[in-house]
């Protein structure tokens, strides 16, 4: 519910008074100062439904110009087939949820806690704990994912064992979830 406005003529109203008399009756008024007005803004009728509708227009185009192209055959994601297309977008849905919902927190500490300690940095410096905290995951990922592929290329894993052990991690996380 929006904020009702008044209009004067003349000088301004004391709000003081306003205040007494309106409590008199059995109302408030709640009073806001100009910092707090600055730091929540009012929010805009549709401005989130139009940001969704946005990403979803923009993730279609994206799509439709992907699959003129000539180096990648999206075809496999409609056909249920493996691609490397499908792969990538695995990678990049899976990245940005979780890895964004589990680490976002992390470095937006980890960045306002060198903001803090660090206020006269300017914008381009303060950006520097974003970078070096996703390089030093992009590098261990790449390290932990090489050995993990090297030790998966020498060890091979049962159907039966890789479907148990799947259906164990995946009741592990169910139970954390709840």
């Amino acid at each position: 519910m929006a904020a009702p406005k008044f209009f004067y003529e003349g000088s301004a109203p004391d709000v003081k008074k306003i205040k007494i008399d309106l409590e008199a009756i059995g109302y408030g008024l709640a009073e806001r100062n100009e910092t707090e007005a600055k730091e929540t803004p009012a929010k805009k009728t549709g401005q989130l439904s139009d940001y969704w509708l946005s990403v979803i227009l923009g993730l279609i185009l994206l799509y439709w110009l992907l699959g003129r192209l000539p180096i990648l055959d999206l075809s496999g994601l409609i056909k249920g087939a493996f691609s490397l297309p499908l792969a990538l977008l695995v990678g990049l849905v899976a990245g940005v949820s979780t890895c964004l919902a589990l680490v976002g927190g992390l470095v937006l500490g980890a960045a306002a806690n060198y903001a803090q300690n660090h206020p006269e940095a300017t914008r381009a410096q303060k950006f520097r704990p974003h970078l070096l905290f996703n390089a030093g995951r992009v590098i261990g990922f790449f390290i932990l994912g090489g050995i993990l592929g090297l030790v998966g290329s020498t060890f091979k894993l049962s159907p039966l064992f890789s479907g148990l052990l799947t259906f164990l991690v995946g009741l592990v996380i169910l139970i954390l979830g709840l």
